[in-house]
């Protein structure tokens, strides 16, 4: 198993111990909001009483619509269903959590993340207490994400809690510029690493025309030394023939 598993793993596990620890508890705005969900399941609309008016009541927003398929039987099955579904996203975000630091550090400072995780009570409660804390919580960590995954899921965090807007806003802003400076430096790093080859390549090109050219010159010098020889054997036998009437035999 990598060393990023084992950390996913350590993460999901230590996460899993606060909320068994802290598990059973909620608040009534989970309450509220399983309501709401109820009354859009039996097509009754978006209300708090059976016969009242429409009324706000619940902060996220969309997040009666999302109980109201689990709330058919029941505002307390809603909330339950709520309660388990955010505990396993909120474990899937620890997991992610562990990875990232896994890749970010080791030692004493990882061990303080999984201590955290699995001390952290309040964390662990809200996150399993019905409510939409868990799914926030996951989409928090999701926005960890660069480019546009992680800035949707950032935009959906807040569109769940609107307090969360500045932190959505700051970290895709962040998100980006490092981006584009990641970017720059590969690029620039491509562009060096090609310009060295293009060097290389002109320097092996330049070696190679001064071996031609020293070929080139001892051929020369060859051809000339083998002309002066023979003009050297002409001469010598011009001056037997006019000497002695010898004349070369042909062949």
């Amino acid at each position: 198993m990598s060393d990023a598993r084992r950390a996913a793993l350590a993460g999901a596990l230590a996460a899993a111990v606060g909320m068994v620890l802290a598990w059973g508890f909620s608040v009534d705005d989970a309450l509220i909001s399983g309501r709401v969900a109820q009354h859009l399941a039996q097509g009754q609309g978006y209300r708090f009483n059976l016969n009242g008016p429409s009324v706000d009541c619940v902060t996220p927003l969309g997040w009666a619509y999302l109980l109201a398929p689990f709330a058919r039987g029941g505002a307390e099955h809603a909330v339950l269903c709520a309660a388990l579904g955010g505990g396993l996203l909120w474990l899937l975000g620890a997991a992610q959590l562990g990875r990232l630091c896994a890749e970010l550090c080791s030692g004493a400072r990882r061990a303080g993340l999984f201590v955290y995780l699995g001390l952290c009570l309040p964390l662990a409660a809200w996150a399993s207490a019905g409510m939409e804390t868990g799914l926030v919580l996951a989409l928090g960590v999701g926005a960890l994400t660069p480019a546009w995954p992680g800035a949707l899921c950032a935009g959906i965090a807040a569109a769940l809690r609107p307090e969360l807007v500045p932190w959505a806003a700051v970290l895709s802003f962040g998100q980006a510029l490092a981006l584009g400076r990641r970017h720059r430096t590969l690029r620039t790093a491509i562009e060096e690493r090609q310009a060295h080859g293009v060097f290389e390549h002109a320097d092996v090109a330049t070696h190679s025309a001064m071996r031609d050219r020293q070929f080139l010159g001892r051929s020369t010098e060859a051809a000339q030394t083998c002309g002066r020889f023979k003009g050297a054997q002409g001469v010598q036998r011009e001056a037997k023939r006019r000497v002695h009437g010898w004349t070369p035999r042909s062949g």
